[in-house]
């Protein structure tokens, strides 16, 4: 929260025995109209003006007397506005093990002498306006973590594939970045590669460039656990993605995929796989229920079809399943009741029918439940009465019938139901929901299209007369 402002001083250079430099901002700072302390800054830089000193920011060029900090290890400048290139002398930090300067304004090519930081372990050049990385990148054997997010990088140098304990390496987009302007994302069209020959990589994120394929040699990662590919322009993912055997979090989405990679399915220890916001046709694998570990799956926004495998019972670690927004058909499988783990489930917005299995009664961890806008048929299971943990759930825009089981009244944590558009029977006896009301203003809400009982003494209801 403090408030430097104005050039970083010269005189910082004359700290000979300075080890430890953090001049990090770390709060967000608002101002009128809900702008941003960066875009502010961005319309006086636009029109080559200064910024004020009540921006509360470090401004101007990094000196070049830093360099003269041989002792120093670790510089953290991140979050300020400086701008410019970096001055050549930054290589001179022999001693420099952390450098922080993301989300500021630099530009310019970077000095091939930060190839000579051979201690460095992070580097930090995220939201800034960097256009070409030097290929004396790849000499910084220590690097650890790279975060190049959230530049103006069109193509990589073969040379970083020469970084060999790198762990961490970022050249997606940071979400807030979005938002300022002259920070946008990457725009890499191509990988090289060499990056296969990081074998001691543990998480890549490439999201929102303009990759349209990959090059083979990723399966070489064997110790990659998450790889971040969405909002990209990817029509299919090389087969050798199957190689990753040791992949914990794979996200494709927002891609412009067709079909369903087969090789997911040798994916054995995934815990997390997204495909949402894609193109992708065909029916849904039933290999896939063999993913034991797989704890959180999106497929929604496609247009994929057919049947629901009954298989997909076996994931005993799924929390997550989305399918809505599809053209799915065919009933719901009562061998999904099995999925103990389960807290969300969204099948609305497809063409599913049938009967609601009385079996899902035993998903003991459901917390929403979405089935909306289906065609689904028959009556409203009691045994759904055990969904304790059901806070959400919506069944408008179907063919149910029959009465509202004053089983249901056991849901103690229901906060939203929804059966409207339906052709239920009967009455809706609001004295047996008291956590449900009929306005949609505060957290509870309930829609069901049936009149309100009459008084208690006159209720009628078949399971209890």
């Amino acid at each position: 929260g403090y408030h430097f402002h104005g050039p970083l001083l010269p005189e910082l250079g004359e700290l000979q025995r300075l080890e430890h430099l953090d001049l990090g901002y770390r709060q967000v700072e608002a101002f009128p109209a809900g702008q941003t302390r960066r875009q502010v800054a961005a319309a006086f830089l636009d029109r080559n003006e200064s910024i004020p000193a009540d921006m509360g920011a470090l401004t101007g060029a990094i000196p070049p007397q830093l360099g003269q900090l041989t002792r120093l290890r670790y510089l953290n400048l991140q979050g300020q506005l400086l701008a410019g290139p970096l001055p050549l002398e930054m290589g001179d930090l022999a001693s420099l093990e952390h450098l922080d300067l993301g989300s500021n304004w630099l530009a310019g090519p970077l000095p091939p002498e930060l190839g000579q930081l051979a201690r460095l372990r992070t580097l930090n050049l995220s939201v800034n306006r960097l256009t070409v990385l030097p290929p004396e990148l790849g000499q910084l054997t220590n690097l650890q973590n790279l975060d190049l997010s959230s530049n103006r990088l069109t193509a990589l140098p073969p040379e970083l594939g020469q970084l060999a304990n790198l762990q961490t390496f970022n050249l997606g987009a940071r979400p807030y970045s979005l938002h300022f302007r002259g920070n946008r994302s990457n725009r890499l069209t191509a990988l090289p590669p060499e990056l296969g020959q990081l074998t001691n990589l543990r998480t890549l994120d490439l999201s929102a460039n303009e990759l349209t394929a990959l090059p083979p040699e990723l399966g070489q990662l064997a110790n990659l656990r998450t790889l971040d590919l969405s909002a990209n322009e990817l029509t299919a993912p090389p087969p050798e993605l199957g190689q990753l055997t040791n992949l914990r979090t794979l996200d494709l989405s927002s891609n412009e995929l067709t079909a369903l990679p087969p090789e997911l399915g040798q994916l054995a220890n995934l815990q997390r796989l997204r495909l949402e916001d894609n193109q992708l046709v065909g029916p849904l694998p039933p290999g896939w229920g063999q993913l034991a570990n797989l704890q959180k799956l999106r497929l929604e926004d496609n247009q994929l079809a057919g049947p629901l495998p009954p298989g997909w019972g076996q994931l005993a670690s799924l929390e997550l399943l989305n399918l809505g927004n599809n053209q799915l058909s065919g009933p719901l499988p009562p061998g999904w009741g099995q999925l103990a783990s389960l807290e969300l489930l969204n099948l609305g917005n497809n063409q599913l029918s049938g009967p609601l299995p009385p079996e899902w009664g035993q998903l003991a961890s459901l917390e929403l439940l979405y089935l909306y806008n289906n065609q689904l048929t028959g009556p409203l299971p009691p045994e759904w009465g055990q969904l304790a943990s059901l806070v959400k759930l919506r069944l408008e825009d179907n063919q149910l019938t029959g009465p509202l089981p004053l089983e249901w009244t056991r849901m103690s944590n229901l906060r939203t139901l929804d059966t409207s558009s339906n052709q239920l029977t009967g009455c809706y006896p609001g004295i047996y929901f008291p956590n449900l009301t009929t306005s949609e203003t505060g957290v509870f809400y309930v829609s069901t299209s049936l009149p309100r009982c009459p008084p208690l003494d006159y209720i009628y209801h078949p399971s209890r007369g």
